[in-house]
């Protein structure tokens, strides 16, 4: 990774099966379903119900801040239920590109599940020394607000799907 990366990270703690958040976080298609900001997904194969290293997906974000984030993003590692990660390149508001990696990885402790979140990416292009903590901080504020709503929408999906058996 390059010098100067965005390092953001986000920790979900939820009720229910490691197996059921598993299914729902590394399924990206199903991502509008339960997570406001996700508005759309296009997947590889949306007919494919298992997830495999080399799949890819575009996916259009919205959050707080007025831009519009659109994703690529291709699976390069897989082991299941515990971490999902994935190479992406976002660009946001067709005028700033980024590139890196986020992952999720996930514990079962007793009827909980944490689901850590760790994302570090690379502007495509240097960002001006002044403009660098101002940028930082609006897209930690900006990411925070984002997984707070992922993790509400996923509780209700999991809530949901309580002793409901999915296939990964």
């Amino acid at each position: 990774m390059a010098e100067r990366s965005f390092r953001l990270g986000y920790c979900w703690e939820l009720e229910g099966t490691i197996d059921a958040a598993f299914y729902y976080i590394s399924h990206i298609a199903t991502w509008p379903t339960w997570w406001p900001q996700i508005v759309a997904v296009q997947t590889d194969d949306p007919e494919k119900h298992e997830v495999a290293v080399g799949d890819t997906a575009l996916m259009k974000a919205r959050s707080f801040l007025p831009y519009g984030l659109d994703w690529q993003t291709e699976v390069t590692r897989i082991e299941p239920p515990h971490l999902i990660e994935v190479a992406s390149a976002v660009e946001l508001g067709k005028s700033f590109e980024l590139a890196g990696t986020v992952a999720f990885e996930l514990t079962q402790k007793g009827g909980r599940v944490l689901a850590v979140n760790r994302q570090e990416m690379s502007p495509k292009r240097p960002v001006a020394g002044v403009l660098w903590p101002v940028m930082n901080a609006i897209f930690n504020f900006n990411h925070d607000y984002a997984m707070k709503r992922g993790q509400a929408g996923l509780q209700r999906v999991l809530d949901q799907v309580k002793g409901a058996s999915l296939t990964i």
